[in-house]
């Protein structure tokens, strides 16, 4: 430890010359660099807005390898870089600032430039860490902010920067959360309730959750809690969903939680709005006048034809917002206005999809006008969105047997505006099992029968579960209190605390607005500075910050990919996440944790994380399994075992059929291989014994195939004991004699008990132990008959000049020049495939 320590301030001291002997000092700062320090903030150097429309570079590419050695050097390159004037004088201004005047402002700014990437500075988790712990010595240890981030430091170790130190970490945290720091709070409500690093105590996670989630309530005011809850752009996604989950496409078995990537146009041709439009789907506009194709480009073509969904799909990203640009509502607004004076007139020309998508198009101008974020001031219009509201309940619902999502603002605008609660009533119930519904109904009427019981709307309980369910956040809110409070005379710390920790990890812009600076630290290319965001809120609690930390910790690499080069302390800080992510009910999180363990060649650990997967229904996890038991890693080799995992694979996703049906073709060859050669293997139902190592190779490979006959047929368990009996009866006599007389016997019960069915049901009963159906054969036999009739005729057609049409195409046969074929007769042959 103390080589450690020492080693970690030899690392300061040459980062510090080498930042300050790249700058040479020729400014005076009049006794005050603090002064010059905020006059250099106040033209920071241009640095690129990713969230801008203007930014087009927004892929994100996270590299595999680690290696401490070239993010030093990386780190040398920027001090000596000469470009970065400002940063330099920057940091010679905070640091005299910080070491001759031990100003806790500019202590406290150079540990945020080197731990989150603030102006582009690189990121340096020994130098923040020095300032951060700096800061909190000169503010007694009375800033929450710092404790929590110095409790984060010292339970990560900095990700193998500093040595880990839980107790350290876990005294910080008291500290922070006696100070009332939300974070640190959380984090040690997640630690009782998980039991990590903390006896786990149901009571405590219950009483710190509660209180959170009471200083969340309160947050709000009474418009926001009660009518509308103002929109967050979340950031709350996992970075490996960008590349279709931990496990790929496939594989993955947790949806993916992208749910603001740009908006891809729906299948037309789903069950939903075929069935809506009568099983036809055409799209075309300009029917009633010249409206709608002055709307469009002047090169209109027929891609226009379907622009009305184009143009819900646009407005509808222009209001939710995407990872990668801002919300623009005012856009969203002028876009749908656009659309509503164009196309009104065509309305009564449209089918039912197009006055689908139209109505929903004038659903979300009412929308922005009830929120009144189409309006510059940010006032609500009701009486606007009134208007569009009910002309998208008249569209839609006189169309179709779908409920316009409009119902439930006018539902708000009558009990809260007007005061029509019978009104309310009757546009909440039209939501109630709708697919659009976002829980809002569910609540208002929940909020309804508790203040008016003679009104008999329904459970209480069952409208506040709905709400739950839906993620409405003042619905979640009331629906933990109410099972807190042990409704229907049941009452569970454990649900009730799980129920709070969920309402407080909705409220992602209170307690964890830094995801969106993590998103955009990754989009800039600073992936160490994601990375700490990242790792704040996954000792938070939240899974998806718990599966992006591991993913930028160790990416498991794919076939024929070399495993990532990175420490040992990143390996384990991986594993530490993506187990807490499987905890929470993430099994590709534990598959990807088994496989770390399996690079670290703990395979008994590795077996336990798969196991637990595959009782989660995680058919990678099931597969991983018997790969383990066919190599025998971390147990016994077991082809029976193995073949079972790999059998349960493909029960779990049948889409793995091929690969399975090939693992488990190779099991039986090696198994072959395996007994042929003597070896001792456990796949047999009924175990081999001593003898069959005298028999001759013919001879075992003609037995195998005779027990592999018998395995599923005829033989009854009593004569299998008995014929086993007379062997190991016979295998106690060790002379060659001996031995003799039992291969006979051996080949005289062989042809004694052969099966009376004759020897195509033992044909048959082989191929199926070597998963070779009878439909196989038949499919397989029926398939070659096509093909070879197939051949047949078209070789006979050609010769004989027949007009012979395969699938539509003419086979012509080949003609003399200037002969004309004489047809004598004609087919047309169609093949398909099922």
């Amino acid at each position: 430890m103390i080589v450690r320590l020492l080693s970690i301030v030899l690392l300061i001291l040459q980062i510090h010359k080498g930042f300050a002997s790249s700058y040479t000092d020729t400014t005076h700062y009049n006794d005050n660099p603090w002064l010059h320090a905020l006059q250099l903030l106040q033209s920071p150097p241009l640095i690129p807005d990713v969230f801008s429309p203007n930014y087009d570079n927004h892929f994100i590419y996270i590299p595999m390898d680690y290696i401490p050695e070239i993010q030093q050097q990386s780190f040398q390159d920027f001090c000596n870089n000469k470009t970065n004037l400002w940063h330099k004088q920057l940091y010679k201004s905070l640091d005299d600032s910080s070491t001759l005047h031990n100003n806790p402002e500019a202590t406290f700014l150079l540990s945020q430039l080197f731990l989150t990437g603030q102006y582009n500075f690189p990121w340096n988790g020994t130098l923040a860490y020095k300032y951060l712990s700096k800061f909190n010595e000169l503010t007694n240890s009375q800033n929450s902010t710092a404790l929590f981030q110095l409790a984060i430091m010292h339970s990560t170790g900095l990700f193998g920067e500093i040595p880990k130190d839980e107790p350290l970490s876990l005294l910080y945290l008291q500290q922070a959360s006696s100070f009332g720091n939300l974070q640190a709070k959380q984090t040690l409500a997640y630690r009782y309730h998980n039991g990590i690093t903390l006896p786990r105590d149901c009571h405590s996670s219950l009483l710190l959750y509660r209180q959170l989630a009471t200083e969340i309530q309160k947050s709000y005011n009474d418009y926001e809690w009660n009518i509308h809850m103002p929109y967050t752009e979340s950031y709350d996604v996992r970075i490996s969903d960008f590349h279709d989950g931990l496990l790929g496409k496939g594989l993955s078995t947790m949806p993916l939680s992208t749910v603001r990537i740009p908006s891809t146009r729906p299948d037309i041709t789903s069950s939903l709005l075929t069935q809506m439009n009568g099983g036809q789907i055409i799209l075309q506009f300009g029917i009633g006048d010249n409206s709608g194709r002055e709307f469009a480009s002047e090169n209109d073509d027929e891609n226009s034809d379907d622009r009305l969904v184009d143009i819900f799909y646009t407005a509808f990203d222009y209001y939710k917002g995407t990872y990668d640009t801002k919300r623009d509502c005012i856009a969203a607004k002028e876009l749908l206005t656009s659309t509503y004076k164009v196309f009104e007139a065509d309305v009564p020309y449209m089918d039912n999809l197009q006055k689908y998508f139209y109505g929903k198009s004038l659903d979300l101008l009412g929308h922005l006008y009830f929120t009144g974020e189409a309006e510059l001031d940010g006032k609500p219009n009701f009486q606007m969105a009134q208007n569009f509201l009910k002309l998208s309940i008249k569209i839609i619902e006189n169309s179709s047997t779908l409920k316009s999502r409009a119902n439930i603002d006018l539902g708000l605008i009558e009990q809260y505006v007007n005061g029509n609660i019978t009104n309310a009533i009757e546009y909440y119930k039209k939501m109630l099992h709708s697919r659009t519904s976002d829980g809002t109904a569910d609540f208002q009427l929940a909020m309804l029968q508790r203040e008016n019981p003679e009104y008999k709307l329904g459970n209480y309980y069952e409208f506040l579960q709905r709400a739950f369910m839906k993620h409405h956040i003042p619905g979640a809110f009331e629906y933990s209190k109410a099972v807190e409070l042990g409704f229907n005379d049941r009452y569970s710390c454990e649900d009730s605390s799980h129920l709070y920790k969920q309402f407080v990890e909705m409220n992602e812009s209170i307690l964890v607005p830094f995801l969106k600076n993590a998103y955009a630290q990754l989009i800039l290319g600073n992936t160490q500075s994601a990375l700490w965001f990242y790792a704040m809120a996954a000792e938070q609690g939240y899974e998806t910050a718990q599966v992006s930390a591991g993913y930028l910790l160790y990416q498991h690499n794919y076939l024929l990919e070399q495993p990532p080069i990175t420490t040992e302390a990143r390996k384990r800080l991986a594993i530490n996440y993506y187990s807490k992510a499987f905890k929470q009910n993430n099994p590709d999180a534990g598959v990807i944790a088994g496989n770390i363990y399996f690079s670290l060649h703990e395979y008994n650990n590795a077996i336990s994380m798969y196991q637990s997967g595959s009782i989660r229904y995680s058919a990678q996890a099931a597969w991983n399994l018997g790969y383990m038991h066919e190599y025998g890693l971390g147990v016994d080799k077991d082809f029976h075992l193995a073949k079972r995992y790999y059998d349960q694979a493909v029960e779990i996703n049948p889409r793995l059929y091929l690969g399975v049906k090939l693992s488990v073709l190779k099991l039986r060859f090696k198994s072959m291989i395996y007994w042929l050669l003597s070896e001792n293997w456990k796949y047999q139902v009924d175990q081999q014994d001593e003898l069959d190592k005298y028999l001759p190779w013919y001879k075992k490979i003609f037995k195998s195939f005779q027990l592999a006959g018998k395995e599923n047929s005829w033989m009854p368990d009593d004569f299998a004991n008995e014929h086993n009996n007379n062997i190991n009866i016979n295998n106690n006599n060790n002379n060659n004699n001996n031995n003799n007389n039992n291969n006979e016997n051996i080949n005289e019960d062989i042809d004694s008990h052969q099966d009376q069915g004759g020897v195509a049901n033992d044909v048959l009963d082989v191929l199926e132990t070597y998963g070779i159906q009878l439909e196989d054969l038949i499919t397989i036999g029926f398939v070659l008959l096509v093909l070879v009739g197939s051949v047949i005729l078209r070789t006979i057609a050609m010769r004989r000049g027949w007009n012979v049409r395969i699938n539509g195409i003419p086979m012509q046969p080949p003609q003399q020049q200037d002969q004309p074929q004489q047809p004598q007769g004609n087919f047309d042959i169609q093949i398909f495939a099922i």
